[in-house]
């Protein structure tokens, strides 16, 4: 028997989830990778990671930008 996880979007390509039970593992139903419970935990932490820096990294560049813009003529 199939029973959907909480964690239904899998990290790799988006698609479904499901947790099966006989395998203690999640299964991916679009590409076809498969999760233990603690690896899939790992790989979102992995993502929220790297989306946290990409964001600093745009609010960054939109500081830096505001920064020049309010500049005055002389200055820039």
């Amino acid at each position: 028997m199939k029973r959907r996880s909480r964690s239904s979007t899998c990290p790799e390509c988006g698609g479904d989830l499901l947790y099966m039970p006989s395998i203690k593992r999640y299964v991916c139903q679009s590409c076809g990778v498969m999760y233990t419970h603690q690896e899939l935990m790992e790989e979102w932490r992995k993502l929220r990671e790297e989306l946290g820096l990409i964001r600093e990294e745009e609010e960054d560049r939109r500081r830096e930008y505001l920064k020049w813009w309010l500049k005055s003529k002389k200055e820039k």
